[in-house]
């Protein structure tokens, strides 16, 4: 096997063929002081160099999750990319209206899930789950009635309140971040990020690095982060119930009690992490979590 180098040769750089195992042998041979030291550039640097951020953000969508982490009556469903989280609202008619868009990370976002109370099945169809009722006197849409939401959780009409899910987030800074949203209390309602940051440990590579995958137990009871080989980390988290009672003071939020985990354990693994999920436990079983790890050696 041979490729093409360039040698610099009495000031001029100059093109050589040489073959692999001449190169290797040369390697082995040659020493830190008998190496030769290419001369440095002389002159002021030039005025250039290599972009490593782009100067605008991406809108590619890596992930599409449908959460409630707004309100429990909100049909929301989250468009995650490499730097944002935008929410869009599913209406009757079947289109999305946006909603809020958070971008300040600070750092590109490695992985996604969602946890909380999930929405129970019902076995009466569509229209129990899609309430609709026409609000007295709305104008018509080509002929038909508007969909409205319910009167409950109407933007600024209630105090915020922790809704039913929270989005967890894994940055490529090595921290796990904790989000959800709510509307503010007033005639001027917007949309707000309630959030909490932890730093993961970490790695002593980047394959070693934590948050490239993550798992969620089926009953929101524990959470999984890992990394592409060696190391995971998981999680105890506290219910629905005990983050709101720490959080939901007086009809306000208060961050100093938003922290969904109550401990963690660091565990270590031989070969490369493929796959990483909770496995459901016996429907009685409130004990014990199932993590099942597909692993390459």
């Amino acid at each position: 096997m041979s490729f093409e180098t360039r040698v610099l040769v009495n000031g001029a750089w100059v093109t050589r063929t040489v073959d692999l195992q001449t190169v290797l042998d040369l390697d082995r041979e040659a020493s830190p002081r008998t190496r030769p030291q290419l001369p440095l550039p002389n002159g002021d640097p030039p005025n250039m160099g290599i972009l490593t951020k782009t100067l605008v953000r991406s809108p590619v969508v890596l992930w599409i999750i449908p959460a409630r982490i707004r309100h429990e009556d909100k049909n929301d469903v989250l468009f995650i990319g490499e730097r944002f989280v935008q929410i869009r609202e599913l209406h009757f008619d079947g289109h999305l209206r946006d909603i809020a868009i958070k971008t300040d990370f600070g750092s590109p976002i490695r992985h996604a899930r969602v946890f909380g109370t999930h929405r129970k099945p019902t076995t009466r169809g569509l229209d129990a789950i899609i309430k609709k009722e026409p609000e007295t006197g709305s104008e018509t849409v080509n002929g038909t009635q508007p969909w409205t939401r319910n009167q409950r959780g109407k933007a600024g009409s209630d105090p915020p309140t922790v809704p039913p899910q929270i989005l967890v987030l894994t940055l490529e800074s090595a921290d796990i971040v904790f989000l959800f949203a709510y509307h503010t209390v007033g005639p001027n309602s917007r949309v707000e990020f309630f959030t909490c940051q932890r730093s993961l440990p970490r790695g002593r590579s980047f394959l070693e690095k934590l948050g490239e995958i993550i798992a969620v137990d089926p009953k929101s009871r524990a959470l999984a982060v890992a990394a592409c080989e060696g190391t995971f980390t998981l999680y105890s988290l506290q219910s629905m119930e005990e983050v709101r009672n720490k959080v939901e003071r007086n009809g306000e939020l208060d961050a100093r009690g938003f922290d969904p985990i109550k401990e963690e354990r660091h565990f270590l693994v031989e070969g490369i992490i493929l796959k990483m999920e909770f496995l459901y436990p016996a429907p009685d079983d409130e004990q014990h979590v199932i993590l099942l790890l597909v692993i390459s050696r």
